[in-house]
């Protein structure tokens, strides 16, 4: 179980986006993160630990608050596979950056993908560069990474009936937002918005930490 995120709005999601992972706390308290975009760069920041010790103050005021950016992503982790606590490897901390034609995206994983042999010795015969041996969530990156589709909603179209097992994404692309749900809709993700933003959470009660409606 991990949590995740998602906000487009028409202001600065920096505050708001530790502020709805705190409403997720519950489901992952092993590692936290999130990346924001203005459509143009981004900016990611992620580590182990709660929420409060990954976005504390020194973070709000050197790194992660100092950029401002409409629309981004985050994740609280919950290990199911490969190695948890102080030795989860710091690189699968997410949300997730791959490389779509040049343009990088961000990606937050829950759930649990099976059957994966077959699809990661595909991406690395098409030179696709595996950081982390464990990772299904990295399996999902590498399939758009490489994908000969040039748009990316196309892509992810044509990857998602790849994966078997049950999953929720949120996905940071340009200055999109995309939620994903599995078909038989195991991993829950719902929709709000506020006067300022549409968000996307694991759970309703995520909404309620920045005066959402469901």
């Amino acid at each position: 179980m991990c949590g995740i995120c998602g906000i487009i709005s028409n202001e600065s999601v920096a505050v708001k986006i530790p502020v709805v992972l705190h409403g997720l706390q519950h489901r992952g308290e092993q590692g936290a993160g999130g990346v924001i975009s203005d459509g143009v760069n981004m900016q990611e920041h992620k580590g182990a630990g709660l929420v409060t010790d990954v976005f504390n103050e020194q973070a709000q005021k050197e790194v992660w608050g100092k950029f401002s950016g409409g629309c981004g992503i985050g994740h609280t982790l919950y290990s199911t596979v490969g190695k948890t606590g102080k030795e989860k490897q710091p690189r699968t901390f997410q949300p997730l950056i791959g490389n779509f034609h040049g343009k990088l995206f961000a990606l937050g994983h829950n759930g649990n993908l099976i059957k994966l042999d077959e699809l990661r010795r595909e991406v690395e015969e098409k030179g696709y560069s595996f950081q982390s041996a464990v990772s299904d969530t990295e399996v999902i990156v590498a399939l758009l990474s490489v994908s000969p589709e040039k748009d990316f909603s196309e892509a992810l179209r044509k990857v998602l009936p790849q994966l078997k097992g049950a999953f929720a994404l949120t996905i940071l692309f340009d200055n999109k937002v995309i939620g994903v749900r599995d078909g038989h809709g195991i991993r829950p993700i719902c929709l709000g918005r506020n006067t300022a933003s549409f968000i996307l959470a694991s759970e309703e009660c995520a909404l309620h930490t920045i005066r959402a409606d469901f």
